[in-house]
């Protein structure tokens, strides 16, 4: 075992309590090392300190902690080269460097957890969630979650269900900034920093979105998800087409304010008219998808191209037309 690796910005005077010693850490982070971090909370979860004392009194585990204060250039460096050669048996996803450089991401997770939501921004966020948060926090923010999006119609049945990686919120937001096509194949960019897509749009992302729609974006793609995994075909509807598909009604008037203005319209009202709106996004993810088929076009191939725009009228006239969903398509457009 390779031991554990965490940065801080500060150690504390340790102290020495039933015969164990604690060192405080501020902002400490686990930067490699997660899954025997993981594997030892695994193990331990249930006994009582003075049984893993007993038991366990002879196991120990490497931890290097490296103080990193950040305020300049050079901490900086060294704590992208800290994270990038401790990790030298895995790849280093762009997004591990992104909590100590993007703040506005910080930002944003405090506002999720205000509304019952918990947003991964670091590596180490899945671990601390696990960890730190104890079974009430968990369970009140639950509570808090479900009412917060009740109205959508997804289901939210334990803790995990309320843990958002930043990676997947920003695909699905991206998806309606400019369309799923636009969302599903941009994975890669939306945190590897000097992208357009990551310049422009995720580290703006508050200019385009309010925190209340990012999070309703997101559960009703987890709806569209949900449905999608328990349909006949396993293929419909199509969750990032559900989201694109909202703002495509806009049509060339797509400024942040109506984009903001239209969602705000769309989560305001009750539950019964939002799952006919949904209904008819769903009926148009499925409407576009066998246009496309019709005209040779099979799924895997059409989920990787851009958007028919030819094909996607043609099935909004026929959702329109045969769904009888004419109402809940103009609410879109007005």
């Amino acid at each position: 075992n390779n031991g554990i690796t965490m940065i801080c910005s500060k150690v504390g005077k340790e102290d020495i309590r039933n015969n164990m010693r604690y060192i405080p850490l501020t902002n400490p982070q686990v930067v490699n090392g997660c899954q025997t971090v993981n594997s030892i909370y695994t193990v331990l979860d249930g006994y009582s300190e003075k049984e893993i004392q007993q038991q366990y009194q002879n196991v120990f585990v490497m931890v290097k902690v490296l103080v990193i204060t950040e305020n300049s250039k050079d901490d900086k460096e060294f704590y992208r080269n800290v994270v990038k050669y401790t990790n030298r048996q895995n790849s280093v996803p762009d997004k591990a460097f992104l909590s100590n450089e993007q703040s506005i991401f910080t930002r944003i997770q405090i506002e999720f957890a205000k509304r019952g939501f918990f947003l991964r921004v670091k590596q180490s966020d899945k671990a601390k969630f696990d960890l730190e948060y104890s079974d009430k926090q968990k369970a009140d923010m639950l509570k808090k979650a479900k009412e917060y999006v009740e109205k959508i119609g997804v289901s939210l049945k334990n803790p995990k269900d309320i843990c958002i990686d930043l990676e997947k919120l920003l695909q699905i937001l991206i998806a309606y900034i400019k369309d799923g096509y636009f969302g599903y194949t941009k994975k890669s960019s939306v945190l590897k920093q000097g992208s357009e897509v990551f310049r422009t749009i995720s580290v703006n992302i508050q200019d385009y979105l309010s925190i209340d729609n990012m999070i309703k974006l997101y559960y009703t793609y987890k709806r569209a998800e949900q449905e999608q995994k328990q349909s006949a075909d396993k293929r419909t509807p199509i969750p990032y087409y559900v989201i694109g598909f909202i703002s495509y009604h806009l049509k060339e008037n797509r400024t942040t304010l109506k984009m903001n203005n239209q969602l705000d319209k769309l989560y305001s009202l009750d539950k019964d008219e939002f799952n006919k709106v949904y209904s008819y996004l769903t009926v148009l993810s499925k409407g576009y998808r066998q246009n496309c088929q019709d005209n040779g076009i099979e799924y895997n191939v059409m989920i990787k191209q851009k958007i028919n725009y030819e094909y996607l009228e043609k099935a909004i006239s026929s959702s329109k037309i045969y769904g009888g969903l004419d109402k809940e398509c103009r609410m879109l457009e007005e």
